[in-house]
């Protein structure tokens, strides 16, 4: 992001984060919220916390190095809670079906995330750039969040596994446990570079011409 703070960087005249906090503030099926955010915007993420029009928002904290470090730190926050939705704030347009989606998996499973079939031909290649194998697709899936969980399953999740992973679902897997999958959504892409900022203004204006 040419050292720009994606979680704070405007997004059609907002902080991308407050796209995220809306929605999920909105939601009938969330009860609570626990914003984590990192060392060095913890408070910038706090100010765009505390405009959010909601009396959801329990906690706002900060997390670690790494990502499960940062979600352990949110968990230290949750009570009583019967299951945690974990959701990237770089993903900004997450919407009302997505999470319904999420819910419903939960009905029949302790954890479930939200992915998207992958579109592209996969090669898998060696250090020299050459291709080794082609990857059949038809498996084959782009993870996304939210990821939801039993609060129990996720709270053992993070204590018995210290291996860096790239999700909570993957340290959920190490224990053995099943991960549903549900169906995320094209649009819900994470803002990593410049040019997701652009997309993602793109989705917001074609939302608001169609009303969604």
């Amino acid at each position: 992001m040419n050292g720009v703070d994606k979680i704070v960087a405007p997004l059609l005249g907002r902080s991308l984060l407050a796209y995220s906090l809306d929605l999920l503030a909105e939601s009938a099926s969330i009860e609570s919220i626990v914003v984590v955010a990192g060392e060095v915007n913890a408070e910038a993420v706090g100010s765009i916390a505390n405009r959010t029009q909601t009396h959801k928002i329990t906690a706002v904290c900060t997390g670690g190095s790494r990502r499960q470090d940062s979600v352990r730190s949110g968990l230290d926050h949750i009570d009583e809670a019967t299951h945690v939705l974990v959701h990237d704030g770089a993903r900004p347009l997450i919407d009302a079906p997505l999470i319904a989606r999420a819910v419903r998996a939960m009905s029949d499973h302790d954890a479930a995330i939200a992915a998207v079939p992958v579109k592209d031909t996969i090669k898998m290649a060696d250090d020299g750039m050459t291709v080794l194998e082609t990857v059949p697709r038809n498996r084959l899936w782009t993870v996304q969040t939210p990821q939801i969980f039993e609060a129990g399953l996720l709270r053992l999740a993070h204590r018995s596994i210290d291996s860096d992973v790239t999700d909570d679902a993957s340290m959920v897997e190490m224990l053995g446990h099943e991960v549903k999958l549900f169906m995320g959504s094209y649009e819900n892409l994470k803002v990593t570079t410049p040019e997701d900022i652009v997309m993602a203004e793109a989705v917001l204006r074609s939302r608001s011409k169609v009303g969604v």
